[in-house]
């Protein structure tokens, strides 16, 4: 009887090993691919370690037959010895030997029946029948049944009181290991080695091996690096020190400790020389160990020297190097800075290497990335038609997890949102939620949800983009609590962004909930953010989430919070690449304070210290700001100067530009500033600031300009004031179209566009009141168009709800009436202007208001309608309500001379002259340098005239030529034609 040596069984173990590292990577990360290591699901750990303790027998027989050019079978089972041959026992060995396993299990079940019955019992151990039943069960992946042949073995032998064979419990305890039964595994090996007979196998040493083993796959790294770290050190044999240094390889790559692994290869390939098998071995952890240095083309080299060239001697593992293969130049082709010849030459030997691999879902699933991969670099749409081809063919993937996998490639190449997360919902869609996949299907759902928000947000439609911000935020919080207990890094990615989501709702609540997002992943959830790659973001966007809750919803220990997060942010994590963003925040912050000192500190530092951060430029302009804030002028100005010299491009150098002077300046038109101005439209063209910059212009344009003494510059230009109000109008439609205008500052520019138009429409009216004939109906019409289109815009878009909320009548329109109704009275219509002033009057009444402006004036113009048509009692009471709603400071002091001399004249039309002379006293012997005071003195000689007092009325005749101007000329002329006095 000849038994197997544990030195032959060492290498194969050594080979079953090398098939373990390949299957830890049937279960990779199907967008990542290659060798490296990832943390999978139990369910995934389960199906591969499965399918190894599976392989581990299967490939057994097959693998010892060639070694040392021996027949013998897989250990433990023993070579029969030439006697007892029985025709079942011949059938049977037939069977084992051709590897039939399962038509020779009945024959040796009979066998092991009668042999356990016979009282003789050489009969039954020395044809090792139970032994060869129990391979022949766990070839058949029977492993239930072949344990219980082995107790019945053992009991067996114990009631006959015989030592049972070693070989049998070592095979028990592979059997265990097969089965994950680790604690059982282990169990056996350390009964095996308290045992002090190791007549020939197994050895001691071959025993720690194979519980060295059984650690590893348990995962206890620490226990299995301590055994193969003793056998590398003292194991005579060459084969079972180079398999226990190829493990200490694994757990090298596994725990990323590459220069380790480096020599461990070197040292293990000095046991191996010889050995074809381990030498390819150690090719492909070569291959693994390059892959995971990113050296894919050097990985891919030794993926092809681990497969052999004869396709009739490949094994399981040569189709995982040759998987491997595939995924190193996939890898390798998706490198931009290649050529795209080369990208190309490397995707198709990408695509070969899946191809060779026949009837795989990895295979099909890797070949279907490699297309995506594809149409994306070489811009080539037609791959990702070929990719839907090959993913929707529901028959090429059996498993479930194959089956989403496909989903979630088909998703990723899918070219619209819509469609990606009909996909994912397919996935999420009643699935067992444990599945690594269906977490990972609710993180891609939420990106893919958040990322469209994000679009939409950046093309300004906020109110379209807070839904899908919610829809973002419901999806990353489901994925996180899917993957926290096991997936912590991407875990902790879900929260970051359900975070970002709350925040981008724009409602308190939300932010609220965004701010204790990051409080609960900074402490509550610790071992997450240990894993973050950029935990300095999550401080940074605490401090921003806090910032704004004091800001927004006017929650001042907030600000506290978001200062102290922020210096955490510089404090903790130096120079980090949030650090820029913090500095700048935390300067504004402290600007917003007042504490304008502290705040220049911050943002003199990011400009001194960082000066092509992306930051630098707005902190310049922030610090003149401040230098402006304490009074220094100069230094602000200077600092503007600098931000225009250094930073031209920058999104705050036409806010420099412009506040190099201050808007009273440009309001008072300074000569200097308005040439500025002008200048602006040339050097920002499509700055927003283009609204105010022709608004201004054009306010300038509606006033004569003279000098300190009296001398003219210039008269007013109301034709070019004119063109520039229509600019501000063109340039908002144009911002408007291209979302250059954000939701924060709609309103201010909304409010500037119908200042623009309602200043066209007042300039149109002004040239029309200074024209006669043809020129003044024409742009009475032009006024008139102006004002109905404000008065339509307006009431088409329900403008006034964003221009003056809550407002029943804001004064704004009252100006567009009132405006369109005047320019109805120049043109003639007085019963358009009168329907103008009822809809007004309708309005006042709503909102109950009984003084005002241009309520006032509305009464004015009913009564100078009713005036001219001879109705001077309606006159007469219109402007008493006039004088009523101008009660106060409503009206200008002219203005109230022209109330008073317009009723004095109704007076006198009625025959009242003592009132009339009341009212015209008012205005003569008021205090104001007006006019209209010459003008009451001549209307009060008619009166005296009317009073028969022609002396008195002679007299203010002459009074009234002594001043001078036109009425001067009048009481002259009156004089001599009718008093006879030159």
């Amino acid at each position: 009887m000849r038994i197997i040596t544990l030195k032959q069984l060492a290498k194969f173990m050594t080979t079953f090993t090398f098939f373990k590292v390949m299957v830890s990577s049937i279960c990779m990360h199907i967008t990542g691919g290659g060798a490296r290591q990832f943390k999978t699901s139990m369910l995934a750990k389960f199906a591969c370690f499965r399918w190894l303790g599976y392989l581990f027998l299967m490939l057994a027989p097959q693998y010892l037959a060639s070694i040392e050019g021996t027949s013998t079978l897989f250990f433990p089972v023993l070579e029969l010895e030439p006697s007892h041959h029985s025709e079942q026992k011949v059938k049977a060995d037939d069977f084992f030997a051709a590897t039939l396993f399962a038509p020779a299990i009945p024959f040796y079940q009979i066998m092991w029946r009668d042999g356990k019955l016979s009282s003789d019992s050489e009969a039954c151990l020395e044809d090792s029948t139970p032994l060869r039943l129990a391979y022949c069960y766990a070839c058949e992946e029977k492993f239930a049944e072949a344990l219980m042949v082995l107790d019945e073995y053992f009991f067996l032998k114990k009631r006959r009181q015989e030592v049972p064979l070693l070989q049998a419990w070592f095979f028990q305890g592979l059997i265990y290991q097969a089965l994950q039964n680790w604690e059982k595994a282990q169990e056996v090996f350390y009964a095996i080695l308290a045992e002090s007979r190791f007549e020939n196998s197994p050895t001691s040493e071959e025993v720690q091996f194979a519980l060295g083993v059984t650690y590893f796959l348990a995962g206890k790294h620490s226990e299995a690096n301590k055994l193969f770290q003793a056998l590398s050190l003292s194991c005579a044999e060459p084969i079972l020190r180079g398999a226990s240094r190829l493990y200490l390889v694994r757990m090298a790559l596994i725990h990323h400790e590459y220069a380790q692994a480096q020599t461990l290869m070197i040292q293990a390939e000095a046991d191996i020389q010889g050995d074809l098998c381990l030498v390819k071995e150690c090719l492909y952890l070569r291959g693994e160990l390059a892959y995971l240095e990113k050296a894919y083309l050097q990985a891919a080299s030794y993926f092809q020297k681990a497969v052999p060239v004869d396709p009739k001697k490949w094994t399981k593992w040569s189709l995982h190097a040759l998987y491997h293969l595939g995924w190193s130049y996939l890898k390798a082709a998706n490198d931009l800075s290649l050529a795209v010849v080369l990208r190309q030459k490397y995707f198709d030997l990408a695509e070969e290497s899946f191809k060779k691999l026949v009837n795989e879902e990895r295979a099909y699933l890797a070949l279907g990335q490699c297309y995506l991969s594809k149409a994306s670099a070489l811009n080539d749409a037609s791959f990702y038609q070929k990719a839907e081809e090959l993913l929707s063919c529901t028959e090429l993937f059996i498993s479930s997890e194959a089956q989403m996998q496909a989903l979630l490639l088909r998703a990723e190449a899918a070219p619209t949102f819509s469609a990606r997360d009909k996909l994912y919902s397919e996935l999420t869609l009643d699935r067992d939620s444990q599945s690594a996949l269906i977490s990972r299907s609710w993180y891609l759902k939420g990106i893919n949800s958040f990322d469209y928000a994000s679009s939409l947000f950046k093309e300004n439609r906020i109110q379209e983009s807070i839904s899908f911000f919610q829809k973002a935020a419901s999806e990353l919080k489901q994925a996180f609590h899917l993957m926290k207990d096991f997936e912590k890094k991407r875990a902790a990615s879900a929260l970051k962004l359900y975070a970002q989501a709350c925040y981008f709702q724009n409602q308190p609540e939300a932010r609220m909930e965004a701010f204790r997002a990051c409080e609960n992943l900074i402490h509550t959830y610790a071992d997450l953010f240990q894993e973050m790659d950029q935990p300095a973001e999550v401080y940074y966007l605490r401090g921003l989430f806090a910032a704004q809750i004091s800001r927004l919803d006017h929650q001042e220990e907030f600000n506290t919070a978001a200062i102290a997060s922020l210096s955490e942010n510089l404090s903790l994590f130096s120079e980090n690449s949030y650090a820029d963003a913090a500095r700048y925040l935390l300067g504004f912050l402290y600007q917003e304070k007042k504490e304008y000192g502290k705040a220049r500190e911050y943002f003199t530092f990011l400009v001194e210290q960082c000066p092509n951060s992306k930051y630098a430029g707005e902190a310049l302009f922030a610090s003149a700001l401040c230098a402006d804030y304490l009074g220094d002028r100069e230094e602000g100005k200077k600092i503007k100067l600098n931000l225009l010299e250094k930073y031209p491009k920058c999104k705050r150098a036409a806010d420099a530009y412009l506040a190099l002077y201050d808007f009273q300046e440009y309001l008072q038109g300074d000569k200097d500033a308005l040439k500025h101005l002008v200048d602006f439209k040339d050097k920002y063209p499509s700055s927003p600031w283009l609204l105010h910059v022709n608004f201004l212009i054009g306010l300038d344009c509606k006033r004569d300009r003279k000098t300190a003494s009296g001398k003219w510059i210039r008269q007013k230009n109301l034709k070019e004031a004119i063109d520039a109000f229509q600019a501000v109008e063109t340039f908002f439609h144009q911002f408007q179209a291209q979302k250059c205008i954000s939701e924060d500052a709609y309103p201010a520019a909304l409010n500037l566009y119908y200042k623009a138009k309602l200043e066209r429409a007042l300039a149109n009216l002004a040239i029309a009141e200074a024209s006669q004939g043809a020129k003044k109906v024409i742009y009475s019409e032009y006024a008139i168009q102006v004002f109905r289109e404000i008065k339509s815009e307006i009431e088409k878009n329900q403008h006034l709800e964003i221009l003056a909320p809550g407002n029943p009548f804001p004064f704004f329109q009252e100006e567009y009436l009132f405006g369109l109704a005047q320019a109805y009275l120049k043109a003639g219509d007085g019963s358009a202007a009168e329907k103008e002033f009822k809809e007004m009057i309708e309005k006042y009444k709503g909102a109950k208001i009984t003084r005002g402006y241009y309520l006032s004036r509305l009464w004015y113009e009913k009564g100078m309608l009713a005036q001219k048509e001879q109705r001077f009692e309606d006159a007469m009471h219109f402007f008493a309500l006039a004088e009523d709603a101008g009660k106060g400071k409503v009206l200008t002091s002219e203005q109230k001379l022209s109330l008073w001399l317009e009723q004095s004249k109704c007076c006198q039309r009625l025959n009242q002259l003592d009132e009339a002379m009341l009212l015209l006293s008012k205005v003569i012997n008021s205090d104001v340098a007006s006019g209209l005071r010459l003008q009451a003195m001549f209307f009060r000689a008619e009166v005296y005239e009317l009073q028969g007092r022609y002396e008195l009325a002679m007299k203010q005749l002459e009074t009234i030529v002594k001043k001078g101007g036109d009425w001067s000329f009048k009481a002259q002329k009156k004089l001599e034609e009718e008093y006879g006095i030159e």
